[in-house]
């Protein structure tokens, strides 16, 4: 049985400012209350220790968010990033109505810095999509194909990529449990923060089973989501014409593999295999890790409870 890590309610909260630092995110002591890992922890507690850090000048207080430096912007940046968000959301709520039309798209899911609401204007929009069993690249093909002729995708190698819809992540259903390697901070917070743009028969609520280590790294933002209502599209079973035509592609998926992988291993280093597809041409895990790091050394919270793997 696992042993329950712990860390001070201190170390906790300075956890939690010092990782949205690393994005020059502020947050409201409801959101570090969210992201306190290891343990659950009472608002009440958080929002005393938050002014203790206040009074002792660790901790500066902006209303309503809290920085961790004096004369940092990220208050004004959380109001601004509010208004950029508004208008990314239409577009990026467009193109998952769009792709709930190929019948093997199982799950939309709204990520990176648009799923926290702290995209700039000239950010693209990230989409994970998990695809049915058997049809991952087939998916990838056809979602492709959809949002280019609709003009709301990134184009590879173009420098103007602004609300275009960017899909660097595909997962099968037999893929979602994401490997021991990658069980980490990191990647807990990335699955907590996403948000749901289209769900087909529940797969959502299958995706967090899948995951469920990360309510060990983050139980209250965990607890939280299980009672969070998405905005998103949803839908219930498949028709008769959708399931012929999921049999389809399954059947004609090892030729879309071999065709696609062919092209892309010879332009690209990333994860490309036949239930998992990962386009990210920079390491985010390596650089927010080294940042995180700096962060925390600098405020003396230890280091080998946080960056664990789990």
């Amino acid at each position: 049985m696992r042993r329950q890590q712990r860390v001070s309610i201190k170390d906790g909260v300075l956890f939690a400012m010092c990782y949205a630092d690393t994005f020059h995110f502020a947050l409201t002591f409801e959101e570090i209350h969210t992201w306190f890992p290891f343990q659950h922890v009472s608002l009440e507690r958080i929002q005393k220790a938050c002014k203790e850090l206040v009074k002792n000048r660790v901790l500066y207080f902006d209303v309503p968010y809290y920085v961790l430096k004096k004369h940092s912007t990220g208050a004004y940046q959380r109001e601004f990033m509010k208004r950029v968000y508004q208008k990314k959301i239409k577009k990026a709520f467009y193109a998952a109505h769009l792709l709930q039309y190929i019948p093997t798209v199982s799950l939309v899911l709204l990520t990176g810095s648009m799923a926290i609401q702290n995209a700039k204007a000239s950010d693209d929009i990230d989409f994970c999509i998990i695809s049915h069993k058997g049809t991952t690249w087939t998916t990838r093909l056809l979602s492709t194909l959809l949002l280019t002729v609709a003009g709301v995708r990134r184009l590879p190698h173009t420098t103007h990529f602004k609300d275009t819809i960017c899909l660097n992540m595909f997962l099968g259903e037999d893929k979602m449990k994401m490997p021991v390697s990658e069980r980490d901070i990191y990647t807990g917070h990335e699955i907590l923060q996403s948000r749901v743009l289209f769900d087909r028969d529940s797969m959502y609520d299958t995706f967090l089973q899948k995951n469920a280590w990360v309510a060990h790294v983050f139980p209250n933002a965990w607890k939280k989501i299980e009672r969070r209502s998405n905005l998103g599209i949803h839908t219930k079973k498949y028709s008769l014409v959708a399931q012929l035509v999921v049999l389809v592609c399954q059947i004609t998926e090892p030729l879309w593999y071999f065709i696609q992988r062919g092209y892309m291993i010879a332009h690209t280093r990333e994860v490309l295999e036949r239930s998992r597809i990962k386009f990210h041409p920079v390491d985010a895990r390596e650089w927010i890790t080294r940042e995180l790091k700096q962060k925390l050394t600098k405020y003396h919270v230890p280091l080998d409870k946080i960056l664990n793997r789990f």
